[in-house]
């Protein structure tokens, strides 16, 4: 099975993924073409994908249809999830009409119980091969003192305060969801676990000593919300297909203003029997086109293979 995107057409533009410079794979097909794959489609879309304009809404519903994905986990949804799921025919998750998170699913979703719906909005996801998947769509809350995230541009900072923001901000919600809305609904030791979202928090993965030149001098810098999720046995999606973060720095936040293109905050992580990551791509505009891309983060996109 081979297939590629490497860049798509919408309205006359031309969007790309994230550039390719290795042999790693680029495989990106719908489940419904095959019984062992699932695509998921990770995106903020920036309040409710209101910034570009009255069309702004319309452009996110037709660069997820012009996407394979069998499920979107989205944030700042904000009103718009009911008109995108009847438009793409998907079963949907949410809160409430207005809320933060909205996941999607070509197929059955059973919506399970949130101590804190703001954040986390978790699922069980039923294949048509009835193997079911454990999901959940997140929203942390992000360091503010400083933001690091778009802050890291200026020299001088104290990565110490990063670290600390972290622990307190976002790796306590991530902690407090896995404490209450996942482990406690595992249905078995191996079930599989599938969690997207906007994580507002970089990488350890990312901010190396090799890759400090990339973000402003800063690194090694131990990013704890990714090293609590290594920790409890979760692999990131895009990271272990491309364990280059210099040739692959894969930025995900405010690329549309043409900055800070290695600032990944947007996260795929997985773990479980059976589940293995074939595929894993950013998404965003291409430079000439910036006005079109109706968010401030870029989309990720990864293809899962059932394994047997």
């Amino acid at each position: 099975l081979k297939g590629s995107v490497a860049s798509f057409s919408l309205n006359g533009k031309k969007y790309t993924a994230e550039s390719e410079t290795d042999n790693i794979r680029k495989i990106i097909v719908p489940a419904a073409a095959t019984s062992n794959m699932l695509t998921v489609l990770q995106w903020n879309i920036w309040h409710g994908g209101l910034h570009m304009g009255n069309n702004g809404r319309n452009r996110v519903k037709e660069l997820i249809k012009s996407t394979p994905a069998d499920v979107v986990c989205m944030q700042e949804a904000y009103g718009i999830q009911e008109m995108l799921a009847d438009s793409l025919k998907f079963n949907m998750i949410t809160a409430s009409k207005q809320a933060n998170l909205a996941l999607f699913s070509r197929y059955p979703l059973e919506k399970l119980s949130s101590k804190a719906d703001f954040n986390s909005n978790p699922a069980i996801l039923t294949l048509p091969n009835q193997k079911q998947i454990l999901l959940a769509n997140w929203w942390l809350r992000y360091a503010s003192q400083p933001e690091y995230t778009d802050d890291y541009v200026n020299k001088g900072l104290d990565i110490n305060d990063w670290i600390k923001e972290d622990l307190r901000l976002g790796a306590s919600d991530a902690k407090l969801n896995l404490d209450t809305d996942i482990d406690p609904v595992i249905r078995d030791k191996e079930m599989p676990i599938i969690i997207a979202g906007d994580f507002n928090s970089g990488s350890h993965l990312d901010w190396t000593a090799r890759a400090a030149h990339l973000h402003n001098g800063y690194g090694p810098v131990a990013l704890p919300i990714s090293k609590l999720m290594m920790d409890r046995g979760y692999v990131d999606s895009f990271r272990v297909l491309h364990p280059n973060e210099v040739t692959h720095p894969a930025g995900t936040f405010a690329v549309i203003f043409g900055l800070l293109q290695t600032s990944r905050i947007d996260y795929i992580y997985y773990k479980g029997k059976g589940l293995k990551a074939i595929s894993s791509k950013i998404i965003r505009t291409a430079p000439e086109i910036d006005d079109v891309w109706p968010s401030d983060h870029a989309a990720v996109i990864t293809v899962f293979e059932m394994i047997k």
